[in-house]
């Protein structure tokens, strides 16, 4: 049975493609969304970086006023699902998209982007990693908070149930912050000893680095960083 950690909503798809190959599965979300008001002045910014799906859905449902000016901008993205989202919601003027941060940060080490602004859209939860490398090259950014990712106290009683009778065969984990609440939660409920012949496939490879350091051994990333891939893999 694989066990898909983000919400059901987001995942429709998915769990219809394991229908269509006879795989159970089982859903607990790891986090859920909170709207966050805020006042999106993108006047002052060159360039514009976006790495979540998520951030797309907000500025479809609250900043629709704001598709305008961000077409003004050079949007870099990570992720090509996050760039066919800002497409269909009539954002053009994609500069770059890369899978991975580190991949984006490659590229900007090339180029000269002294009078360069950024504003990076996001969540409350950071990309240490991202901003600390974005800080390295002196790039000129400011994170603008979007929504608040709240992440989830405990798992449900049937997720607990399901990893103490080693029902779980895989765990489908799809950024570094979901990776690092399931190790907590997976500690907090005594359960370490049920979950190391699981399998865990990872949307990237950064991802999977943090499974790794918390000591886990079968962890698969996908090639490239799209449910699609994450799905082949898993399905291979």
């Amino acid at each position: 049975m694989i066990l898909i950690t983000r919400p059901r909503n987001k995942s429709l798809r998915l769990i219809n493609k394991l229908k269509d190959h006879d795989v159970g599965y089982h859903c607990d979300s790891l986090f859920s969304f909170s709207n966050k008001t805020t006042n999106l002045n993108l006047n002052e910014f060159s360039d514009c970086i976006i790495v979540s799906s998520q951030a797309v859905e907000v500025l479809k449902k609250n900043y629709r006023n704001k598709i305008k000016l961000l077409n003004k901008l050079k949007v870099h993205v990570i992720g090509s699902e996050v760039k066919k989202k800002l497409k269909e919601i009539g954002i053009f003027n994609i500069k770059n998209t890369v899978k991975d941060s580190s991949e984006l940060i490659k590229y900007f080490k090339h180029k000269n982007l002294e009078k360069n602004k950024f504003c990076y859209l996001g969540s409350n939860i950071e990309n240490t990693k991202l901003l600390n490398d974005l800080n390295l090259l002196g790039i000129n950014y400011k994170k603008i908070c979007l929504y608040y990712v709240v992440p989830k106290k405990k798992f449900l009683l049937s997720t607990i149930s399901l990893m103490k009778r080693e029902k779980i065969t895989a765990v489908l984990i799809y950024s570094t912050f979901t990776a690092q609440r399931y190790l907590q939660l997976v500690d907090d409920a005594s359960l370490r000893n049920k979950v190391s012949r699981i399998k865990y496939f990872c949307l990237s490879k950064e991802i999977s680095k943090t499974l790794q350091r918390g000591g886990y051994k079968n962890v698969i990333f996908s090639n490239t960083p799209t449910e699609k891939s994450l799905l082949k893999k898993l399905l291979d």
